[in-house]
């Protein structure tokens, strides 16, 4: 009977073992349909987009894979956003996101054409950052400045344009120019970017002025000497037409005005 007892205690002083497995386990089971729960209780009702002016929300929420009645927390938010960018190429950045308790919302930033290139018979339509936005026939209209002396390489809809002469080198002062332009709030007034030859790279503005830049070192100075000259000229002449050359105004601290008295 010593013996049996003895044994009994040794069996009962294992089961704190069992009953931590036990334990755990049922902790498993309530998250598993806890999670089964929520993948079946929380179902998609509404799609929201937000931000849009080139596209329609029911593109994006076509594009996007989400469906109504779908699970709301098996919806893929990165995959989605890496879908959306890649298949739209004005989305300058998409977020999705949930809200419970049924809610998906797509919020998207749309990049905005400021010019275009014409090359290979093809109109270019690039934003500030120089992303090739779209690709329309020369004949259609298309918003912003024209950018010339530019031939692109291996264009392609939704990249980064590159440049057959020196890709870095062009690209570097096409950012430079059109950054000097915003900043100066002079967007609206060019007509045309040249920039044939980098060391001498010039724009009409108004329709009245060639302003020949040079090189795009010291340009905020160039562009302050700019708008102070261009305030002058139009106190002076309301129609005043010409040339300000500013290639060398760093150096020599001002700028040059040649009247056009043709």
């Amino acid at each position: 009977m010593a013996l049996f007892r003895s044994y009994r205690r040794a069996a009962i002083g294992k089961r704190p073992g069992f009953g931590l497995f036990t334990r755990i386990l049922v902790v498993l089971i309530v998250l598993g349909a806890l999670a089964l729960t929520a993948v079946v209780f929380f179902r998609v009702k509404t799609v929201e987009v937000t931000g849009l002016q080139h596209y329609t929300p029911d593109q994006l929420i076509d594009a996007s894979g989400v469906k109504i009645d779908s699970s709301l927390l098996l919806t893929k938010r990165g995959a989605t956003e890496d879908k959306l960018m890649a298949d739209f190429p004005y989305l300058e950045s998409v977020s999705v996101s949930i809200k419970l308790p049924d809610k998906v919302l797509i919020e998207a930033t749309e990049c905005t054409p400021v010019a275009y290139i014409d090359d290979g018979g093809r109109r270019w339509v690039i934003d500030s950052r120089g992303k090739l936005l779209d690709c329309l026939p020369t004949t259609e209209t298309a918003a912003g400045f024209a950018v010339k002396g530019i031939s692109l390489k291996e264009p392609e809809v939704n990249t980064y344009f590159t440049s057959i002469d020196d890709d870095i080198i062009t690209k570097e002062s096409y950012d430079s120019v059109i950054k000097a332009a915003r900043d100066y709030d002079f967007f609206a007034d060019i007509d045309y970017v040249d920039m044939t030859t980098i060391a001498d790279i010039r724009f009409e503005l108004e329709g009245r002025f060639l302003v020949r830049l040079g090189l795009v070192d010291g340009l905020d100075y160039k562009m302050q000497t700019l708008t102070e000259m261009l305030k002058d000229l139009n106190e002076r002449k309301s129609n005043i037409r010409g040339t300000i050359d500013l290639s060398d105004c760093v150096e020599t601290r001002c700028g040059r005005f040649t009247e056009d008295l043709g």
